[in-house]
């Protein structure tokens, strides 16, 4: 029954985001370079499957240093961001529990999001599936008072001051961690319209995420193991995607590449005993390169699980999908 609800849900938000072609604005959520790493954050399905209780942090800076301004009145303006990952699987629940906390920057623009979620867990003959439901909260603040008009008087800043707002979302995922090393997942979010002209924040189109990839290897590189993923979202107004492939060596680091829209990265990694550690670096491939004072864009990741079984020794895991 439960997975019959969460189905009928899924679909007819699936169905209402391939109606909704038309509206102002098109604005997407933040999107990691590391995504194959904290899937957590974008699709609530995924809480739980790495059999433990996780924490993770992830800190990105894009950009590098831009300002708005000279001198000592400059003002950073590079968009950063901070989030902040927990999962564990609760049997009494047959599933698990997740929480998401982020902090989005870009300008004087800033938002907090704290999300909390639960996913059920349905073993099947080819593979585990989580099905997943989360309530998000959203703290969006503009703070109009640090704007530097090129010339005073501007009609639209002037006599503007600081503004906040408070939002409420749902979202739902299901994710398939397959038995024939592949998985899938896709999600839904920004189910709730919003608007606010204050803010300048309207949202009248859920955003539909789809990720998923393949592990194999070569009887040659015994110990080599390669995952190639892929990563696509969007609102039917804008589309962002990702591909990526990575290599794991000996079950204790791995390094890869990822290309997209606007950008080519880097990646690498170490399992030091429970902690998994990513490094990314993007290289921009648009005129922002000749802006930013690195390039490109710098993500560290940072993850930590345990076992919640005492009978069982901490999961040994073969490539960076299970981080």
């Amino acid at each position: 029954m439960k997975k019959r609800a969460f189905v009928f849900v899924l679909g007819g938000c699936l169905w209402w985001a391939i109606g909704c072609f038309v509206g102002l604005q098109a604005q997407q959520n933040v999107q990691f370079t590391q995504y194959m790493l904290n899937t957590l954050s974008y699709n609530p399905g995924f809480a739980g499957l790495s059999n433990g209780l996780c924490a993770s942090a992830l800190y990105r800076q894009q950009w590098g240093n831009i300002y708005d301004g000279t001198g000592e009145d400059k003002t950073r303006v590079s968009p950063w961001n901070i989030l902040v990952l927990a999962d564990a699987p609760v049997k009494v629940l047959k599933g698990a529990l997740s929480m998401e906390i982020m902090s989005d920057n870009i300008g004087y623009f800033s938002d907090i999001t704290f999300k909390f979620g639960y996913a059920y867990h349905l073993q099947t003959s080819f593979g585990k599936i989580g099905l997943g439901v989360q309530g998000a909260f959203l703290n969006k603040k503009a703070k109009y008072s640090n704007f530097k008009p090129e010339t005073s008087g501007d009609p639209v800043l002037d006599g503007k001051g600081d503004e906040s707002a408070f939002f409420g979302d749902v979202s739902v995922g299901a994710y398939l961690q397959g038995s024939r090393d592949y998985f899938v997942g896709v999600s839904v979010s920004r189910i709730i319209p919003q608007h606010n002209e204050d803010l300048g924040y309207r949202i009248q189109c859920p955003l539909v995420t789809v990720n998923g990839g393949y592990n194999f290897g070569f009887p040659s590189l015994p110990k080599v193991q390669f995952t190639a993923t892929g990563f696509l979202q969007t609102d039917f107004k804008a589309v962002d995607w990702s591909l990526s492939a990575l290599a794991t060596f000996n079950r204790l680091f791995w390094t890869g590449l990822s290309f997209r829209m606007d950008a080519v990265s880097v990646l690498a990694g170490v399992n030091i005993s429970k902690f998994r550690i990513g490094l990314a670096y993007d290289i921009a491939t648009t005129r922002l390169i000749k802006a930013s004072a690195m390039g490109g864009s710098l993500e560290v990741f940072v993850k930590y699980c345990f076992s919640l079984d005492a009978d069982k020794v901490n999961t040994e895991y073969k490539n960076a999908r299970y981080l």
